[in-house]
Formats: structure tokens, sequence, C-alpha cells
């Protein structure tokens, strides 16, 4: 889950503040006022309540097994999931793209907090990051844990990740791990100020890779849902928007300002894309998903309306056969203009 809050204006300064909370690996289907009745989420109800929520909310895969890696690089650098990899000095070397999806070019783009800095916004940064110490110093003013096992997970010199013990989760043999245990180096409290990437597992579906966005604070109707398809990373032009900032040519995400405030009643993307390394590609609308395996160049289609949990696959039915081909198309023009390395 994704909330942006406006929480009012700076009186002196005449511009909007912004809080922005991301839950991690939060499904679609996990907020009581959305629709869950099995569970209990009070806050996340009154956000709800209070704003606006974007029901359909995507992130565009990733380059990396890390896929929040990729989601948060997108994030922070508003370019789309084969650009954002040319920002090296934003990712740590293991979350690079490698293989067919490497990249040759390298670029540093301006960061989305790094906007708001040089608009003299005080901007802090506290929970779960995986990006390079590099991106915090260039986009932050601030950055400080403010619970137990927040900020600062890391490897030390000529450590990989598999070694650090804040991976080492319980299991039924080692059950003493511990979140905010500073061996274990750090923000592993799993509180809602956990700032990770989200829509952010492997698998293509939609319980998946889709998200509740939420957007709360002046000028934003409560109450209100808008099932119009987005990407959580239009939040970077979308903030700029609402604080009268200047978007930076190098952001490829949209703005859903409008969307957001009521001065557009549609909107939103008209197909979402998804990848995940070179196993998976995904092109889907509001009808209907086609996913791609390239390894084994094979395809699955579903319709998104009678079969919204992705149960039946259309594929080989020859009723969908248009679909299924119009689909294809709209998919290879996505990787084309995307820049798919597996292209190359």
């Amino acid at each position: 889950m994704a909330a942006l809050l406006c929480p009012g204006f700076n009186q002196a300064a005449e511009k909007p503040n912004f809080l922005f909370i991301i839950t991690d690996d939060q499904a679609p289907n996990t907020i009581r006022a959305l629709g869950n009745t099995e569970i209990i989420t009070p806050n996340l109800d009154r956000l709800v309540k209070q704003g606006t929520t974007f029901t359909h909310c995507f992130n565009q895969g990733s380059w990396s097994g890390a896929v929040c890696v990729a989601s948060r690089t997108m994030l922070i650098t508003g370019q789309t999931v084969y650009r954002a990899p040319e920002n090296k000095v934003y990712i740590d070397a293991w979350g690079q793209a490698r293989g067919p999806l490497s990249v040759e070019k390298e670029t540093a783009v301006k960061l989305w907090p790094e906007v708001f800095r040089d608009a003299a916004y005080r901007t802090f940064l506290t929970g779960k990051w995986h990006n390079s110490h590099a991106a915090i110093l260039q986009g932050f003013t601030d950055g400080k844990a403010v619970g137990s096992g927040f900020y600062n997970t890391f490897e030390f010199a000529g450590q990989k990740s598999k070694d650090n013990p804040g991976y080492n989760r319980p299991t039924p043999e080692n059950n003493s791990w511990n979140p905010w245990d500073p061996k274990f180096h750090g923000h592993w409290n799993p509180a809602v100020l956990d700032i990770t990437g989200n829509g952010e597992m492997s698998e293509p579906y939609d319980h998946s890779i889709r998200i509740p966005f939420i957007i709360s604070g002046p000028g934003i109707p409560a109450g209100k849902q808008i099932d119009d398809m987005i990407y959580m990373q239009s939040v970077y032009p979308t903030t700029c928007e609402l604080a009268g900032l200047e978007i930076p040519s190098s952001v490829e995400f949209a703005s859903v300002k409008e969307l957001a405030t009521g001065e557009k009643d549609n909107g939103g993307e008209g197909t979402i894309f998804g990848t995940y390394l070179t196993f998976q590609r995904m092109v889907r609308t509001e009808t209907h998903k086609l996913i791609y395996y390239p390894n084994l160049d094979c395809y699955q289609l579903f319709d998104m309306v009678e079969d919204p949990d992705e149960i039946t696959d259309l594929s080989d039915e020859a009723a969908y056969s248009n679909v299924k081909q119009n689909l294809i198309e709209e998919l290879n023009q996505k990787r084309k203009h995307l820049g798919d390395g597996l292209l190359k």
C-alpha cells in the first residue's frame, strides 16, 4: 500500500507538506474499508474515508530479483523500468541490472526528494531503503530511526547480503531472531512507516503487482474511489504538481493530480506494463491481461472482468484469438518503447 498525505500548508511559506507512507507487500484486498470484512484496519480505514483511493495502482516490475530495489529506484527517479537502472550511482552493485538487461549508459537524474529539498523543503527518510547511500545523501536532508529496528540495514565491507544476520529470519531451529537487535543492522520492524518497495512480488498476477494507493489532504475529495489504472511511481510528478514545482524533464511517469483532485473524471494509463527479470512480460488493460514467458515462449490470457482472480487461461481459446493478437502487438510495442534488453 502507498499513502500520500498532504497534512496541510506551511502558513509561512504557503506550500503543502507531504507525508509518504509505504507498507511492505500489502495486497489490494487487505483494507477493511475497501471491502474485506475479515480484517480490522482502523487506521487505514480512516485514510480511505478521509481521502481518495486509487484501487488499481501497479508497480512496473523489476530488473532485479529484489523487486523493492527496482520499485524504489523508479519511485525516486521517476524513470521507467528499463531506464531507471541507468542511474547506477543510486543503486548498490548487487541490485544493478545484469545479463541481457544490463545497461551501458550511466546517468544521475534529479531525484524526487532532491526536487523538494532544492525548493527549501526539509526531506526526511525513515525505514527500509535498499538503494545506495549516495541516493540518500543526494535527496534527503535528514534520515533517522523513529522506532525500534528502523533504518540502516547494510552489509559490512566484503559481506554478502545473504550473510547479513538481518536476513536470517526465524526458523524452528533458530528462533532467537529479533528485529531491533543492533547486530541485525536495523530497520526490520514492520511498522507502518516502513518505507519499502511495494507491488513488489515476482508474479504477474494482480494479487501480487496491484496495490491500494490513497491520497488524503486539502483539495482531495474524501471517501472517493477511482478505478483508473495508474503506476505507483506517479507520486513523483503528482507531488510536484500539488506543490507547484516544475516536473524534471527526466520524469517519465504521468502525474495523477487532476484525477486525485477531481479536476478530471477519467484518465490514468490505458495499458499497464509489467516485467520480471527475463522470466515474464505482461500487459494489462481494464478488461484483459496477457502474460508472456520469454524463456518458454508461451502466453497466458485472462478476462479481468469475468475472471478477476485470473483462474482460467484463455490463450488457446479461439473466441479470444483477436484479443490475444491485439495484446501481443501492444506488449511488443511497450517492450520496444521502454527498451527491453531482451529485444537487443
